[in-house]
């Protein structure tokens, strides 16, 4: 993967080669992060969980913008399995898969706050 292709472990944004820096932004994250602190995340925790939401939120945004039909099988596919899940899936499959990983976060979250309280 190119450097810049997605938030990573050098702490890149997704669009640029360099650290993102926004003021218009910036407010927001700190109340997300007062938020998540407020509700039990430990500091080390925050922007963990911040990041994995934008990657959930951008990857869907991806996804949104892609073709409905993710794959085109030819008629005498070797995969028959997968062209059935691909015929079942009928439009939305984004919106779909966006609110199942949101769904997943989110109980994630949850989660890992109930395990501090036992």
């Amino acid at each position: 993967m190119h450097q810049g292709a997605s938030r990573s472990r050098t702490g890149r944004s997704v669009s640029s080669s360099t650290a993102a820096s926004s003021p218009g932004t910036e407010p927001s994250y700190e109340r997300a992060v007062r938020l998540l602190l407020g509700v039990g995340f430990a500091m080390a925790e925050v922007m963990t969980v911040i990041t994995a939401l934008e990657n959930l939120v951008l990857g869907s945004a991806l996804d949104l913008a892609a073709p409905e039909t993710m794959w085109e099988l030819p008629d005498d596919t070797t995969t028959p399995r997968l062209a059935e899940a691909l015929a079942a899936v009928g439009t939305g499959r984004a919106d779909a898969a966006f609110e199942l990983a949101l769904g997943a976060f989110i109980g994630h979250c949850r989660a890992l706050l109930d395990a501090k309280e036992e």
